[in-house]
């Protein structure tokens, strides 16, 4: 567990609310905490394990203790940060929020990845159209890398899919990639996780209290990737 020694700042963008903080090595990280609310916070923690599995590119994580001493002075971390064991990624310098254009002139390899990886757990929380939206993945020019964040509405059994599929930003590049990838390939990602998935659960923090109901459900949800329901609409 990463020990945070200095809070910074509050980003701006981000309906989570993150900081961005130091920790006693002097490494950066941006930390969600209060305003994700626990469930959001085990959201994000399950899902970076999972989409780490699913070999997509997640920035390094870890839980991240804030001790309460950091925060009793400073009223916005008090209120939208908090403290005790929170989650956080590595801050990397330079990310900016991918855009239609970025995306069209990719590959599309990690968009039609991340088209059957939100669908596995159930993430409606990623839309582009050439118009904007809230595309949940950022690219840094200088090294022409994309990352991956934000899962903390996962697991949301409500979505439909055809609702889903029409706004998701890796709807095209899965139309047009998905001859290269196969059933099996990506149940074999999926279970680099779900073998996992019980010592991801034990990893999460007493304090936030995430009951066994919510689990449960986290867990059938995950397992649906072998049925062949999942995959219709999909292949």
């Amino acid at each position: 567990m990463l020990v945070i020694s200095e809070i910074i700042r509050r980003f701006e963008q981000g309906y989570t609310q993150p900081f961005l903080c130091r920790d006693e090595l002097g490494e950066l990280y941006v930390v969600k905490g209060k305003s994700t609310t626990p469930t959001g916070l085990a959201k994000e923690f399950i899902c970076a394990h999972l989409a780490t599995a699913f070999e997509l590119p997640f920035p390094e994580f870890d839980l991240a203790y804030v001790d309460e001493g950091l925060v009793r002075y400073n009223d916005e971390a008090s209120s939208t940060l908090g403290h005790g064991e929170l989650f956080a990624t590595k801050y990397i310098e330079g990310l900016q929020e991918v855009t239609y254009q970025t995306l069209e002139a990719s590959d599309g390899a990690i968009a039609a990845s991340l088209f059957v990886f939100d669908w596995w757990i159930r993430n409606d929380d990623r839309n582009l159209s050439q118009k904007g939206g809230n595309p949940n993945l950022f690219y840094q020019p200088a090294n022409k890398n994309f990352f991956v964040i934000d899962h903390n509405l996962a697991f949301d059994q409500s979505i439909d899919f055809n609702e889903f599929k029409a706004n998701h930003l890796g709807r095209t590049s899965w139309e047009q990639k998905r001859n290269l990838f196969t059933r099996d390939e990506f149940e074999r990602r999926a279970h680099l996780g779900l073998d996992k998935i019980d010592e991801i659960f034990a990893q999460l923090p007493d304090e936030w209290a995430i009951t066994d109901d919510f689990l449960e459900e986290v867990r059938l949800l995950l397992t649906s990737i072998e049925e062949d329901a999942f995959w219709e609409g999909i292949l």
